[in-house]
């Protein structure tokens, strides 16, 4: 089954030339490898889309997995932080300790997330011919994303925190 192949000396008539073979020829589907190309970038950014989109959903569910865990935690220790407060921590120190603990949060869920990519190419080596490329700033961006991610998701909770009356979580506890 020929495919019958038409050669053109200018690029600029290439799409003219496709679109009169298609208008003119019932039987006949002409493509050139500018539609070809076309296709193609269309393809690839509806997938690109489908990974942003698979990325932002991860984000999200990363910071609330992060806050849930600082409010919990919060919670859990309100006498703590009540005991705290009234032998003199102040609002910056409560603070500062659950920025910390969610920053530690954080940092090992970037870790396991750098653990699970790092896999993932070595996966996508062993069963395709595509060829992930993982660089160290790369990482480092990764790892930067999740410590301001984890941080940014601590600020409530932390703030919270910091707003506890003694008095009121002594007298309840």
């Amino acid at each position: 089954n020929a495919r019958p192949v038409v050669a053109v000396d200018e690029i600029g008539l290439v799409e003219q030339l496709t679109q009169e073979i298609n208008d003119n020829f019932e039987d006949v589907r002409a493509m050139s490898f500018v539609t070809i190309v076309r296709q193609i970038e269309s393809t690839l950014s509806t997938v690109q889309m489908a990974v942003y989109g698979i990325g932002a959903v991860s984000v999200i569910v990363g910071g609330l997995g992060v806050m849930n865990t600082m409010i919990m935690s919060v919670m859990e220790r309100r006498r703590e932080i009540g005991i705290m407060k009234a032998i003199g921590a102040t609002t910056i120190t409560i603070m500062t300790q659950v920025l910390e603990e969610s920053a530690v949060i954080s940092v090992i869920g970037g870790l396991f997330g750098l653990g699970l990519g790092y896999l993932s190419t070595v996966a996508i080596t062993q069963f395709t011919t595509f060829i992930p490329i993982l660089t160290s700033q790369l990482i480092m961006m990764g790892m930067g994303f999740a410590l301001l991610l984890g941080m940014g998701a601590g600020l409530y909770p932390a703030w919270s925190a910091s707003q506890l009356d003694p008095i009121e979580v002594l007298r309840y506890e």
